[in-house]
């Protein structure tokens, strides 16, 4: 019997990206949404998407927003939850846009959907 893959293999790539916006940069902004699963109802999702930027020199750094939500404990509830329903689909995107001598512009998104 094959090993069934971990679906949330990818979650390191995404709180990589969110730890290095929160040390090295500042965040421009957040969204966290999520969706219950009611009754009668399937599915359910959660997800967390932010955009941020890295400068290369500290004279580029801004306060911008905090970080207000913890995405570890979220993904560790969802981690919890896969326990009692199966998840449909996890997509983790990271994307980096190079700004020059200025930094780096970082879009991490995360969405986690259930059965």
């Amino acid at each position: 019997m094959a090993l069934k893959k971990d679906a949330f293999e990818r979650v390191p790539e995404f709180l990589t990206a969110w730890n290095n916006i929160l040390e090295n940069g500042f965040f421009e902004s957040i969204e966290f949404n999520t969706r219950g699963m009611g009754r009668g109802k399937s599915g359910g999702f959660c997800s967390i998407y932010t955009e941020g930027f890295v400068p290369n020199d500290a004279k580029n750094k801004k306060d911008g927003c905090g970080a207000i939500i913890d995405p570890k404990s979220i993904i560790d509830n969802c981690r919890e939850l896969a326990g009692r329903r199966e998840v449909k689909n996890i997509e983790v995107e990271i994307k980096s846009t190079d700004m020059g001598k200025k930094g780096k512009e970082v879009r991490a998104k995360i969405c986690i959907s259930f059965k």
